[in-house]
């Protein structure tokens, strides 16, 4: 019984990991298309920059990147 519930819960496990992962790619999809789309608002943000980093512009929109390449479709 413990073997037959350890690989089902193993089989599971990897069905929710390929769901996530085609979760993950459907975002990233969502993402090219907003940052196409959006009328860019920039602005500073010092909050996820490093000691040595200079700060990001985030949209105040869409709450994106200034960075093309990070919304390019794989």
């Amino acid at each position: 019984q413990l073997i037959d519930l350890r690989n089902n819960t193993e089989k599971d496990k990897w069905k929710y990991y390929r769901e996530f992962e085609k979760l993950g790619k459907h975002v990233q999809y969502l993402e090219s298309i907003i940052f196409k789309k959006c009328v860019h608002v920039w602005e500073y943000d010092y909050t996820a920059s490093g000691p040595y980093d200079g700060p990001d512009k985030i949209c105040k929109k869409c709450k994106l990147y200034n960075n093309k390449y990070m919304y390019q479709v794989r």
